[in-house]
């Protein structure tokens, strides 16, 4: 049996753990929120730049994928488009830029969106902030639970005890703590019945050896053989 003080110390950090977690997917769950409402108001789809500068902010998601799949096939496309095609995109720019300059109510219109998106960003710039305090703090109480428990069965060798393992397992949430604990066990697990199984495969070929064999020619009375 695992001592009792050994255990209740890490029911605790199972339950900072949990608290941790929830708050860290709490967090992530905002941001992505966020990044997918500033993807929906705005045309961000065909924009290098703030295609590039939403990926940077956002954690490892579908969410992402999706906008490296648009940032991929923008890139790819841009390599594929001819000289002469880039410059007269960039003649075509300058002269709405002109025509933009010369309507002013137009030109408050696309201040004030300009603006929003400003804020919108700056939203996802301060949720990814709170978002990345919650991913450090989970980090580092998943990184102490693992070197107590990891710690704790090597000093007692216990990590080649299939029934104490069980005992730690019992007490752990799911996670990649507890993933690799059961890793271990199955790990003991095969290495014992393979152990088990070698004695008796060395036994049936003992056997094999010592069963005595019939003279050369016996069998081969009915067959042609000698009498």
């Amino acid at each position: 049996m695992i001592e009792e003080k050994v255990l209740k110390e890490i029911k605790d950090l199972r339950q900072t753990y949990w608290k941790k977690e929830e708050m860290y997917h709490t967090e992530r769950k905002k941001l992505l929120e966020l990044a997918e409402k500033y993807v929906a108001e705005n045309d961000i789809l065909n924009d290098v730049i703030r295609l590039e500068e939403i990926i940077g902010l956002l954690p490892y998601s579908r969410l992402r994928d999706r906008l490296f799949d648009h940032l991929y096939d923008l890139e790819y496309e841009e390599k594929q488009q001819p000289v002469q095609e880039e410059e007269q995109g960039t003649a075509a720019a300058e002269s709405c830029r002109k025509t933009d300059q010369t309507n002013s109510q137009g030109n408050t219109c696309h201040f004030e969106e300009a603006a929003s998106e400003k804020i919108t960003l700056k939203e996802i710039k301060c949720q990814n902030k709170i978002f990345r305090k919650k991913e450090k703090a989970f980090n580092e109480v998943k990184e102490k639970l693992e070197d107590y428990v990891m710690g704790y069965l090597n000093r007692n060798g216990i990590k080649n005890d299939i029934e104490k393992l069980d005992e730690v397992i019992n007490v752990m949430s799911a996670g990649i703590i507890r993933f690799k604990l059961l890793e271990r066990k199955f790990a003991l697990m095969e290495e014992s019945e393979h152990q088990q199984g070698v004695p008796e495969k060395d036994a049936e070929m003992q056997e094999g050896v010592d069963a005595p064999q019939e003279p050369y020619g016996s069998q081969a009375t009915g067959m042609g053989g000698m009498q």
